[in-house]
């Protein structure tokens, strides 16, 4: 069997696994969950997730409890590895894009999963940007 894609999942990815159980993103969990990708976290990552969850907008999909049960099943997914250091100079036009290119390039990882346009569409050597259902296994 190939060694799985080692992948930063952006937490707009992560967000849409939670608000649609069938869609693409979510399938990706499933993925992570049978050895077909390798997720690539840190604490910021996962402090950002737990934090975005908790706003009440998504009390619809998730109780607070289970918002810690599903952060808590992300970080089981995945390796949590040390927060990157800051960018030096501005790599995109939003910060929080910053940090996920800093990571993933620290990290050397395979990919960033993303659906965020200003990251999908960044050409940066040595980086790759994917779609969730581009990075679905044919």
């Amino acid at each position: 069997m190939d060694e799985p894609l080692r992948v930063v999942i952006d937490t707009n990815v992560l967000l849409a696994a939670v608000t649609s159980a069938e869609g693409v993103s979510a399938r990706l969990l499933t993925y992570a969950r049978t050895g077909r990708l390798r997720l690539v976290l840190s604490p910021l990552l996962l402090d950002e997730l737990q934090e975005v969850l908790e706003r009440p907008k998504f009390r619809r999909y998730l109780s607070l409890d289970d918002v810690v049960v599903f952060v808590s099943s992300v970080r089981k997914l995945g390796d949590v590895v040390a927060d990157p250091p800051p960018p030096v100079v501005p790599i995109t036009d939003d910060p929080d894009d910053d940090f996920l290119v800093v990571f993933a390039e620290v990290e050397r990882t395979d990919a960033i999963a993303s659906g965020d346009p200003h990251l999908i569409e960044l050409h940066r050597p040595g980086l790759t940007v994917l779609t969730p259902r581009s990075l679905e296994p044919g």
